[in-house]
């Protein structure tokens, strides 16, 4: 989320950085305790916190060739005028559009309504259309998963009255059966 993770990313031997998702503007996210590691894995309901579009555009100039960019707006229109910030750029990097955050409350997962999704994409195609499309991905966080700390009988984060998005090993069968 923040320069300095991004840089320690840039430093590893990963291939490629993918920034967090960035919504128009500097987002906080949902209150804490919103994340929490699990034996396999994770639960979170983090609610889309970043630094905002223009932030990780920044970085993404620096690191041209190892950032991507992703994308997340709350509503369509953020989504297109982010996609049309991009493209009117003289070096757009490569952008991830992201269409699943569970985690948003009253904003349901774009990407697991198929109508929705075309609904979207038919909206956006000029947009899109501009950018060569390398690869899509199949899954996110896996939503409306509940933890319970068996000690104190309570969810283990806060919001949304304890669902958030399962991570890590849990989703793997999820993601190979879609």
């Amino acid at each position: 989320m923040t320069t300095q993770e991004l840089n320690e990313v840039v430093e590893s031997k990963a291939s490629m950085v993918v920034t967090k998702s960035a919504t128009p503007d500097l987002r906080v996210g949902n209150p804490e305790p919103r994340y929490v590691d699990l034996q396999l894995g994770s639960i979170n309901s983090m609610g889309l916190p970043n630094q905002g579009l223009n932030y990780y555009l920044d970085f993404a100039q620096k690191h041209m060739d190892r950032t991507l960019v992703s994308v997340a707006g709350l509503c369509l229109e953020d989504n297109i005028s982010m996609l049309r910030q991009i493209q009117s750029m003289e070096q757009p990097p490569i952008v991830e559009l992201n269409l699943s955050c569970p985690n948003i409350p009253g904003k349901p997962q774009t990407g697991l309504d198929f109508e929705r999704t075309q609904e979207v994409l038919e909206q956006m195609a000029a947009i899109l259309n501009a950018f060569p499309l390398h690869f899509v991905t199949c899954i996110n966080s896996i939503g409306n998963a509940m933890f319970i700390d068996v000690a104190s009988e309570s969810v283990v984060i806060k919001p949304k009255n304890g669902f958030g998005g399962l991570g890590g090993a849990y989703i793997k069968p999820t993601a190979l059966a879609n």
